[in-house]
């Protein structure tokens, strides 16, 4: 398949379209801890990777950790989150098995590992919420961990295991089981209550937009040859309504932007090669616009205060050849540009306060953290350990960027004068 192939459908001016000016996407921050620079995945619970920080223009490498301990921490998205706590502490997963406090200074804080044959392994630290505590999902259970690196409480699954977990503003812990049922958790990790996936295929972890509500996507079968998912939003006392349903036989919430938009990537199988699909949508489900690709959309959207959406994909080449793209979005959908970027990213691009974007990126066949302007044109590139793109975890209040490579955990910052 080549290149871009476009659906667009309604364009509907949605609420809020002619404020003009910075939104900040990442308002809502209630329920998680208070100052951290990055409390949660992509920072904030509505996904968007902004922050109010601004990133080096001239980088340097601040410190390194590497060595037997480090080398088997790069593995994927979410063994390489890096959150930052209030207090400084960078929080991340080594070699799979063993969550790592670091200080800003490269200094190791505190471990923690549970006893052998506990569990499979951590999967990522997923939260810190708003009293300090570290909520780490693993591949059968979710741990709580004190700032000090001490264990909490520790839930187990009733079928299968967890998913990700997302906080409420009331402090509600939301994630689902093995089979998509959603479990609510105070956070002192008593069960509040638990809501059955309705078809049992697959219903996904449940997402908060800034305007507090939390929803949930779910495959409910097939409705005249066309594979559907629904889009329900969950009651904070155990009940789901409806918002409205999509085709597609898999789709995920990539995020939302600062006037509650939804934007879900659904994949859709047709007759030659599939379709991938972006849909935004109201808050009360009306569908504003919808994109559709040829390509594979890998991540996104990240979003900054102009709304303006950033989305990752893989082209495929006549060749064969595959190639990273990174394509910017207008709020109304429109392309504002798009640009083969690398011959791989890792995750979605961190957005700073002056709208510069960061990606971890494989370069001329290196590692390399990139920097971009906002019209996609490069400001400057950093080598990194290895071939593969480095997972860049996270972005500090003083614009520090923290990433994991083939090697270990490093830290890219400002050069000093």
């Amino acid at each position: 398949m080549v290149g871009l192939a476009i659906a667009s459908s309604g364009c509907a001016k949605r609420p809020g379209m002619d404020h003009v000016g910075p939104l900040d996407p990442c308002t809502s921050l209630a329920g998680y801890e208070q100052d951290a620079p990055w409390p949660t995945e992509c920072r904030c619970p509505s996904r968007a990777c902004y922050t109010p920080a601004v990133g080096p223009t001239a980088p340097v490498l601040a410190w390194r950790l590497e060595g037997p301990d480090w080398e088997r921490t790069y593995g994927g998205d979410t063994t390489g989150q890096i959150l930052i706590s209030a207090a400084g502490a960078l929080y991340v997963i080594r070699n799979h098995d063993e969550l790592v406090a670091v200080s800003r200074n490269g200094d190791e804080l505190w471990s923690y590992a549970p006893l052998p044959g506990e569990f499979s392994g951590f999967s990522g630290p997923t939260a810190i919420g708003r009293d300090g505590t570290l909520y780490v999902h693993t591949f059968a259970n979710i741990l709580a961990i004190t700032p000090q690196g001490q264990l909490k409480w520790e839930v187990e699954p009733a079928v299968g295991q967890f998913g990700m977990i997302s906080l409420g503003e009331d402090d509600t812990l939301y994630t689902i089981d093995g089979v998509g049922t959603v479990v609510a958790l105070s956070a002192d990790g008593d069960p509040l209550w638990t809501l059955p996936c309705p078809n049992i295929i697959d219903c996904w972890t449940p997402a908060r937009g800034p305007g507090g509500g939390v929803v949930q996507i779910g495959f409910t079968g097939w409705d005249e040859g066309y594979a559907q998912q629904v889009l329900w939003r969950l009651d904070p006392a155990g009940g789901r309504s409806e918002i409205t349903t999509i085709e597609a036989q898999t789709a995920g919430i990539g995020g939302f932007d600062a006037r509650d938009t939804l934007y879900i990537i659904g994949r859709i199988v047709v007759t030659g090669g599939d379709i991938d699909r972006v849909y935004a949508l109201g808050a009360d489900g009306t569908e504003l616009w919808r994109r559709d690709y040829d390509s594979r959309v890998v991540r996104g959207p990240s979003i900054d205060t102009d709304g303006r959406l950033y989305f990752t994909r893989t082209v495929e080449g006549v060749s064969g050849v595959e190639t990273a793209h990174l394509e910017a979005l207008n709020a109304d959908g429109t392309v504002r540009w798009d640009k083969p970027i690398a011959e791989g990213l890792s995750g979605r691009p961190i957005i700073d306060a002056d709208g510069n974007l960061y990606l971890g990126a494989t370069l001329d066949g290196q590692c390399a953290v990139l920097s971009l302007n906002r019209d996609g044109t490069e400001r400057w590139r950093f080598g990194c350990s290895g071939d593969r793109a480095p997972i860049l975890g996270s972005m500090d209040i003083d614009g520090t960027l923290y990433a994991v490579d083939e090697s270990g955990l490093f830290a890219v910052s400002h050069e000093t004068p």
